[in-house]
């Protein structure tokens, strides 16, 4: 099946989402440490990326969703390797409690923002931060037409809905691979 363009739309979340580059400005605070790492730190979340990832705003080819809580945001490697973070207002609380108690439900959900995708892994049900997240891995296609593989992760808390996307090529899938586990590893929310 030929990949397209991310596109999610899990109706309580109301977001549709692809990937492009918009400009080089620098989004959110900075600061490096001599080991080759920045700090990314806004919109209540920190967490660690390479020091030779750019910071900078990313612009999606759909509208902005009505409940996305920021210009969506990212790390660039290159034009096709890319790991952007947004969050989005659910119309629910998800906590632990709520998503023990429905998970099966919360991750058919979840699987339904990537439908006409080749699912490359199944959803893993893991903690984030100390928070329940989901995550797998789909085949999909660049905003520049290339294909590439997303690792997916969609991290709860409260009423808000966490999102990363790790975008990589094959070419540069190990380098992503590793700048995701930072983020994700690091990744703190206030």
């Amino acid at each position: 099946m030929k990949s397209r363009p991310i596109r999610t739309r899990l109706p309580i979340l109301l977001f549709v989402f692809v990937l492009t580059l918009a400009g080089l400005s620098a989004c959110g605070g900075d600061s490096g440490d001599p080991n080759g790492t920045k700090t990314y730190s806004a919109h209540g979340i920190t967490f660690d990326f390479p020091a030779n990832w750019k910071q900078q705003k990313l612009e999606s080819k759909t509208e902005k969703a009505a409940n996305a809580q920021w210009d969506l945001e990212g790390l660039v490697l290159t034009e096709d390797d890319v790991i952007s973070v947004q969050a989005y207002q659910l119309t629910l609380a998800i906590t632990s409690v709520v998503f023990d108690e429905n998970r099966q439900d919360i991750v058919d959900e979840v699987v339904k923002t990537t439908a006409g995708h080749d699912m490359l892994a199944d959803p893993e049900v893991m903690e984030v931060a100390g928070l329940p997240a989901i995550t797998y891995r789909v085949a999909a296609t660049s905003a520049r037409g290339r294909d590439v593989t997303s690792q997916l992760y969609f991290v709860f808390k409260d009423d808000m809905e966490y999102f990363i996307n790790c975008q990589a090529t094959d070419k540069r899938r190990d380098d992503v691979d590793t700048a995701c586990q930072k983020v994700v590893e690091s990744l703190a929310i206030r």
